[in-house]
């Protein structure tokens, strides 16, 4: 009979055999629990990149709050607001103590974007740049909230300016009887005009308290205005800008004609300059869509007006003025960010309260817009925070500094309708 020693001794590694298989099969729980947990979070929510994995698990609940929010791809959103959150504290000596934390989770990220070999740029002193790939979603709420990003053709900026073709003069052709004639001379001009870009900055200020505290509504609110702010900014150059603005000359700065030229932009007048202005007839708008004699201005083409021009058009029963509402169709009433607000002569229109000028009341803007206009985008978002300027109070202010570039490569492919009434009656 063998002894207790021996015994023990030959249990031994049963035991252990025992031990470790508790051990794998914990270890498989574990894992099928949290595979479970990353497939609820991440399958239809955009992760397919892995960005689940660069979200602390304290900050993962703010999937389901962007979710609700009707976010497309939310776990990826909730990454670049942890992004933003750990670059806020760690330039903010209140949170010194955990800025290692935040500094790590920011490394963390780049690493994941950078093996992904995504670009990204070196940011200005004592901030930090948004990865390319979460910039995206910034530059995605930018043009929610520009009606002209989203129509216009869209280039990315290597470096700070870059060249795009216009034509001074249109192309040419001839015919012959048979080749060994002379070609009629005049052969099209063919120029370039230079893309630069140009600093939008979106600036606020919150409570020291408010960035500790919040879970995802500060951050998240103040991208959601900054990008705002900048795409109504990106609208009012693109459409009234003039010459001597910071950003650029927009359509309405172009060298105007009252009949098609090449290279300059047609205008018709709702009524004279010296009158007040009016809802326009529908001959005006006619002019409008078939003053510019080239098809191609009407490839492609839509409508941006004021959202009140919108409105008096719609709601018009006077006899001198057609019903407007019988030429207009499809009234969504802009029910997606993206898509128009409704069809006027089969053209597709958008809202924008960027065209109004005190004197001259509100233009309507037609033509096609890609390629007549082109944005180009500089790579890097910079983001900053400080609280040294209203340190006695408290206040944090934050920063966004997105590099934008914009010019009317085809100036003949719009028609400007002047003198229009942004007013309902």
């Amino acid at each position: 009979m063998p002894s207790i020693k021996e015994f023990t001794e030959a249990l031994d590694p049963l035991c252990q055999d025992i031990k470790e298989a508790r051990a794998e099969t914990k270890k498989l729980a574990e894992w099928i629990a949290d595979v479970d947990a990353r497939s609820k979070a991440g399958i239809g929510r955009g992760d397919s990149w892995g960005y689940l994995d660069l979200i602390p698990a304290e900050q993962r609940q703010t999937i389901d709050v962007i979710e609700r929010r009707g976010d497309a791809v939310p776990v990826r959103k909730a990454l670049l607001l942890s992004w933003l959150k750990a670059a806020a504290r760690c330039q903010i000596p209140a949170f010194a103590g955990k800025a290692p934390e935040y500094r790590e989770q920011i490394d963390k990220i780049w690493q994941h974007f950078n093996n992904k070999a995504y670009l990204n740029e070196t940011a200005t002193p004592g901030s930090y740049t948004v990865p390319t790939m979460l910039a995206t979603d910034i530059i995605r709420m930018i043009e929610d909230a520009s009606v002209v990003r989203r129509l216009a053709a869209k280039q990315p900026l290597s470096s700070r300016t870059t060249n795009a073709v216009s034509v001074a003069t249109n192309v040419t052709c001839h015919v012959v009887a048979e080749m060994g004639g002379a070609i009629t001379q005049g052969e099209p001009t063919f120029a370039q005009k230079t893309l630069t870009a140009k600093d939008f900055v979106a600036y606020g200020q919150a409570s020291v308290d408010v960035l500790q505290d919040e879970a995802v509504g500060l951050l998240d609110f103040f991208l959601q205005s900054a990008a705002q702010e900048i795409g109504k900014k990106e609208d009012a150059a693109c459409l009234q800008g003039t010459a001597g603005d910071p950003a650029w000359a927009g359509i309405y700065a172009q060298t105007t004609t009252s009949s098609y030229t090449v290279d300059k932009t047609l205008y018709v007048e709702a009524t004279s300059v010296t009158n007040t202005p009016t809802t326009p007839t529908l001959a005006k708008l006619s002019s409008a869509i078939y003053g510019p004699l080239h098809a191609a201005s009407r490839q492609g083409a839509a409508w941006v007006m004021h959202p009140l021009t919108f409105a008096d058009l719609q709601v018009q029963t006077s006899s001198s003025l057609p019903l407007y509402n019988s030429y207009i169709t499809g009234n969504t009433m802009q029910a997606t960010a993206s898509g128009p607000a409704a069809w006027l002569l089969n053209y597709p229109v958008y809202l924008t309260d960027q065209v109004f000028n005190s004197t001259e009341g509100a233009s309507i803007y037609f033509g096609a817009w890609n390629p007549g206009i082109v944005i180009g985008d500089r790579t890097g978002i910079d983001f900053a925070v400080s609280e040294h300027e209203k340190f006695q109070y408290g206040l944090v202010s934050m920063r966004v500094i997105k590099r934008t570039a914009g010019l009317v490569a085809l100036p003949h492919a719009f028609s400007i309708l002047r003198k229009c009434k942004a007013a309902v009656s």
